[in-house]
């Protein structure tokens, strides 16, 4: 995949990082609010083999109090 592609889940894994760590959650706790699995929340947020579908952003998005845009964002 290219370097546009890369970039951009890496800003998801750090963006959705920072904003779980600042609301205090856990990622067990995420993935029992989200719905979405605890290993695919670490792969996100650790930007290794991640390729998430539109569902699971959405998912985290809510869970995570924001809109989809703030975790995509550089």
């Amino acid at each position: 995949m290219g370097n546009a592609f890369n970039e951009v889940l890496l800003n998801l894994g750090v963006n959705c990082k920072q904003k779980r760590q600042r609301q205090g959650l856990s990622v067990a706790r995420l993935e029992q609010v989200s719905g979405v699995k605890a290993a695919t929340i670490w792969r996100i947020e650790g930007g290794t083999g991640a390729n998430p579908t539109l569902r699971t952003l959405c998912k985290l998005a809510d869970a995570l109090d924001c809109p989809l845009s703030d975790l995509l964002e550089p």
